[in-house]
């Protein structure tokens, strides 16, 4: 996936075709994580703020992911990542969620 934005400067389309299916928009979701880890230590700045454009605008990422108690643990992991990548606006997004659905997050906690 990273080789696509190496020769083409431009994100796989296997990773920003929208997906309908659950498990397929996770394994993007996971893959698109994946790649922002790389980018980080590879401190590609260009490929990290693709990625994270990508977490943030997709059926895959947080801003579509519906409401639920796995999308809220899944907005955890995503979280957690963008807290190690140092990614500033994927995890102001996460912190702004949190906020906005902290009953939400404590019947997922529980």
């Amino acid at each position: 996936m990273p080789a696509d934005w190496v020769y083409y400067g431009e994100l796989s389309k296997s990773i920003t075709t929208p997906s309908s299916n659950d498990q397929e928009s996770k394994k993007k979701l996971n893959l698109t994580l994946d790649m922002l880890g790389l980018a980080h230590r590879w401190e590609v700045t260009e490929l990290s703020s693709l990625s994270m454009r990508q977490i943030l605008s997709t059926p895959t990422g947080l801003k579509i992911v519906s409401h639920t108690i796995q999308a809220v643990r899944l907005r955890f992991a995503v979280r957690e990542h963008a807290e190690m990548m140092e990614a500033e606006k994927l995890l102001r997004a996460c912190k702004d969620f949190e906020e906005k659905n902290q009953d939400i997050i404590r019947e997922a906690q529980g």
